[in-house]
């Protein structure tokens, strides 16, 4: 059978551009995320989470980020101000990039290829028998992408190895370690964009203290993913123990702006039942505070699997007595040994993870 010189032509040029299409161009980066590996009979299940963009460096969006910090603050940014919020607001302009393919492998075994689906998102399941694991750093490791083609460029997932037993701590990051005030607006957006993050007094110690004695950190938190290279620049900064981070994606929108400080009952529910799901031998330390609804979300989850929960800490910041209507209600059917209302941090240092 004879195909037409023209269709063979046509084809050609759709298989060349779609094989094109995948590769990262030089403009484009990958970033990965901090997650949590499970070890289940004998094979580590290693989830790899990223995101493919176009950085913005475009001199007329940068120019509309601060028309938008105008609006958003009403006022002229002082000239350090100006600098915090481009570097902290430029990845809500980043373009995804949708249908990029990255093909990533763990100690240097056979890759996995995946590709990014809409909003540049990339996820798959690496897998490695305990026993090829190669060397670890402190109870981490990282899958590493492959050129595929491309300019070179190597990116690396940070993966949390998680043993099947042990102690967790799942630690909200707003108004729990770091200073938002949530429950002012117009403080929030500054706090957020304008401001040097600022962490809780004495919980960087609390938490190394837990760390020494073999927790496992996770933080979980709905401000979104674009600030995720600050939230962990200030994590790492102020000597916070490393750990998984789940965040949540929006778009600089008027509305979306709006979304970072409406943290969401199902989002933090959703995944503290997936880490509970993931770990069923674990224990777990759940810690929040009072602006919002971590009372709430933690008094829920641990109501269905109590013997799992040591301890819920809750930093007041809202001015609730601890036999409060809120809290009676939030925490009904739980132990009341179970529950810390503090305002001082030394109180989770007092409290030992052995037990």
């Amino acid at each position: 059978m004879k195909i037409p010189i023209r269709k063979l032509i046509c084809a050609l040029a759709l298989l060349l551009f779609a094989k094109a299409s995948f590769a990262l161009k030089p403009d484009e980066t990958a970033l990965f995320y901090p997650t949590d590996a499970a070890l289940v009979n004998g094979v580590w299940e290693v989830p790899v989470h990223g995101w493919i963009f176009e950085p913005e460096e475009d001199s007329v969006k940068r120019g509309f980020l601060l028309d938008l910090a105008k609006k958003m603050f009403d006022k002229e940014l002082r000239p350090e101000e100006e600098t915090l919020f481009k570097q902290r607001a430029i990845r809500f302009l980043a373009d995804s990039e949708e249908g990029k393919k990255v093909s990533l492998s763990l100690c240097k075994k056979e890759s996995k290829a995946a590709v990014s689906s809409e909003g540049g998102q990339v996820n798959l399941i690496l897998t490695i028998p305990e026993v090829e694991l190669c060397e670890t750093q402190k109870g981490w490791t990282e899958a590493r992408t492959e050129p595929d083609g491309g300019d070179g460029r190597v990116f690396t997932a940070p993966v949390q190895l998680v043993e099947p037993r042990g102690v967790s701590v799942v630690s909200d990051i707003d108004d729990t370690i770091k200073i938002s005030n949530v429950l002012n607006r117009e403080a929030l957006f500054e706090n957020t964009f304008l401001r040097p993050f600022v962490p809780v007094g004495g919980m960087p110690a609390a938490y190394r203290k837990w760390e020494s004695e073999g927790a496992r950190f996770h933080y979980l938190s709905a401000s979104p993913w674009q600030l995720y290279e600050p939230l962990f620049a200030f994590l790492e900064a102020e000597g916070f123990p490393r750990g998984s981070l789940y965040l949540k994606s929006f778009r600089l929108t008027p509305s979306g702006i709006i979304e970072i400080t409406n943290h969401s009952l199902d989002y933090k529910l959703s995944r503290l039942t997936a880490l509970f799901e993931r770990y069923p031998e674990r224990k777990f330390i759940l810690v929040g505070d009072s602006g919002e609804q971590d009372p709430e979300i933690y008094g829920q989850i641990a109501r269905k699997v109590t013997e799992k929960v040591l301890a819920i800490f809750i930093r007041d910041v809202t001015g609730d007595a601890p036999g409060s209507d809120r809290y009676r209600k939030a925490f009904s059917d739980i132990p009341e040994d179970k529950i810390r209302i503090f305002k001082d941090p030394s109180e989770l240092k007092d409290f030992s993870l052995a037990r």
